[in-house]
Parts: C-alpha cells; sequence; structure tokens
C-alpha cells in the first residue's frame, strides 16, 4: 500500500511540473513577443538622442 501511495504522491508531483513548465512556456512566449518591440523602441530612443 505504501508504493500506491508514493505512485499517486509522484503522479500528483508530475501534474503539478507540467503545470509549472506551461506557465514559463507562456512567459517565454511573451518575452518572444515582447523583446522586438523593445529593440524597436530602444532604436527609436537611441535615434531620437542622436537626433
Amino acid at each position: 500500500r505504501a508504493e500506491e501511495v508514493g505512485d499517486s504522491t509522484t503522479d500528483d508531483e508530475l501534474g503539478s511540473e507540467e503545470t509549472d513548465v506551461s506557465e514559463a512556456a507562456a512567459e517565454v512566449d511573451g518575452f518572444t513577443i515582447e523583446l522586438p518591440t523593445l529593440a524597436l523602441m530602444v532604436k527609436a530612443l537611441l535615434t531620437e538622442g542622436e537626433v
């Protein structure tokens, strides 16, 4: 019985890990979308500073 409880606990832990990974992936996607925009903003600021 102890082994069965351990298995169920492992399943729960794996499930939580999968959730964390999906959340991390969503955050990475957000940064991937935002980075180009930030780069354009920085370039615009540098251009304005030069002018």
